[in-house]
């Protein structure tokens, strides 16, 4: 085991160090029975340790995503309409871009599965904001489709989510090979502190509405 130790009779916590951020980990437990000796161990309880804060400036281009639940960020949708990462476009076809704004990796909603109303959520890490005097949030969208639905951004700095702080909704490029368009959030309510930022996608009434977006930066 990486960590191991004790906890007497009736404790129903403890700490394990030594382990690592982001990374999966099975917790066992097994009962010292005395004279009988040790018992079997019990079955795996399976968990994932969270990251570490980020400072800003922050800057995500996806590219080492290997899923939507990778590199610190997490897909946390309940439904079948969620977040997917792409190297090439989405799926479907007349809705989505033709490719990354940069690199290869970009993260959208495949709206091919749920129904209308339905949310993708989709979290970001810790960022500290404390090294900034005027800080905002920016990322770029593709949203080509006649289904678009909206995209929303929602931010929690430790008390629960403020919701809808930017949102837009409804088809923003008339092809799929048009330009990405950058976005701004205003972080200044939010100075000093710790935050993380929520996309939350709305689904609209059909398969194509696939919202992406990439490059996010906290500046």
């Amino acid at each position: 085991p990486v960590a191991s130790g004790t906890a007497a009779s009736g404790d129903t916590s403890a700490i394990a160090d030594q382990l690592t951020e982001d990374s999966e980990y099975e917790a066992y437990i097994t009962t010292n029975c005395g004279a009988d000796g040790f018992s079997d161990q019990s079955a795996a309880v399976a968990f994932v340790t969270p990251c570490n804060i980020f400072t800003a400036p922050y800057f995500n281009d996806f590219e080492t995503l290997t899923d939507a639940s990778s590199d610190c960020w997490l897909e946390d949708s309940l439904g079948t309409y969620q977040w997917e990462v792409s190297t090439d476009d989405t799926t479907s076809a007349n809705t989505g871009p033709n490719q990354a704004l940069s690199g290869t990796n970009f993260v959208f909603t495949e709206a091919t599965s749920g129904a209308q109303g339905d949310e993708a959520l989709f979290l970001s890490p810790l960022v500290d904001l404390s090294n900034l005097t005027d800080p905002a949030l920016s990322f770029w969208i593709h949203m080509h489709g006649d289904d678009m639905g909206t995209l929303n951004v929602d931010i929690d700095a430790g008390s629960g989510f403020d919701l809808a702080v930017f949102s837009i909704s409804g088809q923003q490029q008339p092809n799929q090979d048009d330009p990405w368009i950058e976005q701004f959030v205003d972080l200044s309510a939010y100075a000093g502190q710790t935050v993380q930022f929520r996309f939350r996608g709305v689904r609209g009434d059909g398969f194509t509405g696939d919202i992406a977006i990439d490059d996010v930066n906290v500046d």
